[in-house]
């Protein structure tokens, strides 16, 4: 009960908090979490690249928290597989960057995925896979309120690939959009 708290107060001060924006090189950010979570398990053998266009002007705190959530998401669900592989590539649109974040993990039915960024919704057993069903409607709120988009492509036993854009010139959206 006490992580689910934690967890909600997370996502509403997510919505409230300044932003303070600057460059960021998400791929430096990516190794030092999967860093973190390798010493958590450090029998594991997880290979993680990057690849492409990585920086992004963003608030790093909060992008911190988006890219965490993200990257733990791949974590979690690459447990079995051996090695476990995770990716992250960038590339520059015209007005956007795009991030994919993609793993080899046990992946999902794309008819639910409809649910993946609201808060409580998890597509897996809670009690097989834990988490608080929060970290993805994290992530999509801190990528919208940079004024990007996120989405998610997946088949079962497949993987899962997680794309969000954000703007190349920074701009702060207050509320969220519309779905």
């Amino acid at each position: 009960m006490g992580e689910l708290i934690d967890a909600l107060l997370k996502l509403a001060s997510i919505s409230r908090s300044p932003l303070s924006l600057r460059k960021l090189d998400l791929g430096r950010m990516a190794e030092e979490i999967i860093d973190d979570l390798r010493k958590t398990k450090p029998d594991r053998e997880v290979l993680f690249s990057h690849t492409g266009e990585l920086h992004v002007e963003a608030d790093e705190a909060l992008m911190q928290n988006a890219l965490a959530n993200l990257i733990a998401n791949a974590w979690k669900f690459t447990r079995d597989k051996h090695p476990a592989r995770i990716s992250l590539s960038g590339k520059v649109e015209p007005e956007s960057v795009r991030l994919t974040l993609c793993d080899n993990g046990i992946g999902f039915d794309m008819a639910h995925a409809r649910h993946l960024f609201q808060p409580f919704q998890q597509l897996h057993n809670q009690q097989t896979f834990g988490g608080t069903g929060i970290g993805l409607a994290s992530a999509r709120r801190i990528i919208e309120r940079h004024g990007g988009q996120i989405e998610a492509r997946s088949s079962p036993g497949e993987g899962a690939c997680f794309s969000f854009t954000l703007p190349r010139r920074a701009r702060v959206i207050r509320r969220r959009q519309a779905p």
